[in-house]
């Protein structure tokens, strides 16, 4: 099973499927940028103190994602799509 927490929603419904689950692993997959920053932060408690940091966080995310589709002729009909499909959903 997978699940990407993009929201203190998803998030919870993870943590919630973890206690009712109980599994004996759990596997977090992340890349070694965002963890080396995440794990300097300090004093963080909540949801609400960790959304201060993610415009520092969101980079690690979105861009190393997409390098394929940048700088090339496939860009062309990549993005136009996404963003139709996005905007349609």
């Amino acid at each position: 099973m997978g699940t990407a927490n993009a929201s203190t929603m998803l998030a919870q419904r993870t943590q919630k499927l973890i206690k009712e689950v109980k599994p004996e692993a759990v596997l977090v997959q992340t890349s070694q940028e965002w963890w080396n920053t995440t794990k300097l932060l300090q004093y963080v408690n909540s949801q609400q103190e960790f959304n201060h940091y993610q415009k520092h966080l969101s980079r690690y995310q979105w861009d190393k994602s997409f390098n394929l589709w940048k700088n090339n002729f496939r860009s062309y009909i990549f993005w136009p799509r996404f963003y139709l499909y996005s905007a349609l959903f």
